[in-house]
């Protein structure tokens, strides 16, 4: 059967995937669609398998202890928007956590953007998810204005899209298999 033909990659293993359906449909560095797939992935109510997905997530890439029950109530948004000029790329609301994600692909970052973001979130931490897992610019960290505040390290958390980075947590779902690839 199909489900028994998915193994399960044990963590550590190198990500390397012939079939991938990102490069297949041509959406491999299309920032927005590949948001709106993890998105609609995690959000417990976007599909039959409920929070299984979300906290697979919390456990795996945000690293953060949520219950199964904490992500059934979480939220998930696409473009949330926070102001005239400003829509965080994925915004996770739950009892415990403001979670903003800042996509990058193909695209610089934007003046004190991750500093907006984290402020909005009430200085919750922001997740930088790229390509290759890089570092933001200080440009997006930072405001110039006198005072305007600089996030710290410990203030924002790098992940990579799956695929892109030599690392992988692998779990497996009857049908389906999803790995995040990160530290």
């Amino acid at each position: 059967t199909v489900g028994e033909s998915i193994s399960r990659y044990p963590s550590g293993e190198r990500c390397e995937d012939p079939m991938n359906l990102f490069r297949v449909l041509e959406i491999q560095r299309r920032e927005v669609y590949l948001c709106r797939v993890l998105a609609k992935l995690i959000d417990p109510a976007a599909h039959d398998k409920g929070a299984a997905f979300l906290k697979l997530f919390f456990d795996q890439v945000l690293k953060l202890p949520a219950t199964i029950y904490e992500c059934q109530k979480a939220a998930v948004y696409t473009e949330y928007v926070i102001d005239e000029k400003r829509r965080i790329d994925i915004y996770i609301q739950s009892e415990k956590y403001n979670i903003p994600i800042e996509a990058k692909v193909d695209a610089g970052d934007q003046k004190a953007q991750l500093l907006d973001y984290s402020h909005y979130a009430e200085n919750a931490q922001v997740y930088y998810l790229t390509m290759d897992g890089h570092l933001p610019s200080e440009y997006s960290i930072a405001d110039e204005a006198e005072d305007g505040g600089r996030l710290q390290e410990q203030d924002y958390c790098c992940v990579s899209f799956p695929g892109s980075m030599p690392v992988c947590h692998s779990v497996k779902i009857p049908y389906l298999q999803i790995r995040f690839c990160g530290s």
